[in-house]
């Protein structure tokens, strides 16, 4: 996998020694890399240049702040695994309401550096894993996991709903969610399997989903849904 690592920083001299450190890293990788330098948003999020895989994120900068960039990095690449990069700990609360895999101090950056980018390209791997599934009308669908919201199974049918197309299978819920094994999703219902990547609001009888859906979460199901969805909450705040 071809990589693409940015490196988000308004000091040139440790945006520099960032890049010399990653890249001496990464030029032992069997990977290709790429890296790119952005001294402010305006740079980061332009569309001159391809979407990062993993980004190297300052926090302090002098006219914007790290946080809110990272925030739109969420929107705009929801794929991209952002490491926050600082001088201070005092914003380690403030970061998990943003997506992220690391919280870095800036002194402890060459030490901790070969296990964080490490964490990062394994969730990227977990991202782009995929379920092959025998649909109605002859059709064998390949579907990435992280593109699909829900299974729902009506009677003797299961219904996946994905970003872009509906299909419908045999399988029942059961024998599909011990297919995936991903903690990703939850099985909330005898009748739901839901990815929480597209849960909005989770409440003790219903999960909201991004799309407007209202999935059931039954009495059986609350507590190991609520704990799933905690846990799961923590490993990406990290």
């Amino acid at each position: 996998m071809g990589l693409r690592i940015g490196i988000c920083d308004d000091a040139p001299d440790w945006r520099e020694k960032t890049r010399e450190t990653v890249k001496h890293y990464t030029d032992q990788m069997a990977n290709s890399v790429e890296i790119y330098s952005f001294q402010n948003g305006n740079e980061l999020l332009s569309e001159e240049h391809p979407p990062m895989h993993i980004l190297f994120m300052d926090i302090e900068m002098s006219d914007e702040n790290g946080i809110d960039l990272a925030m739109e990095v969420n929107r705009k690449w929801p794929k991209c695994q952002v490491i926050y990069l600082t001088n201070f700990w005092s914003y380690a609360m403030e970061v998990y309401e943003t997506r992220h895999v690391y919280y870095i101090v800036k002194e402890k950056f060459e030490e901790k550096l070969p296990g964080v980018l490490e964490k990062a390209i394994e969730q990227l791997r977990k991202q782009n894993r995929r379920v092959v599934l025998q649909c109605h009308g002859g059709v064998k669908a390949s579907l990435k996991l992280d593109d699909i919201l829900y299974f729902e199974r009506d009677r003797r049918v299961t219904y996946v709903i994905t970003k872009e197309k509906e299909y419908t299978v045999d399988e029942k819920i059961q024998e599909i969610e011990e297919r995936i094994a991903s903690d990703d999703f939850v099985r909330c219902h005898t009748s739901f399997l839901v990815n929480f990547f597209y849960v909005k609001e989770c409440t003790r009888k219903k999960l909201l989903l991004e799309n407007g859906k209202m999935v059931d979460v039954s009495r059986s199901y609350w507590k190991k849904t609520e704990d799933a969805y905690v846990e799961w909450m923590k490993r990406w705040a990290r």
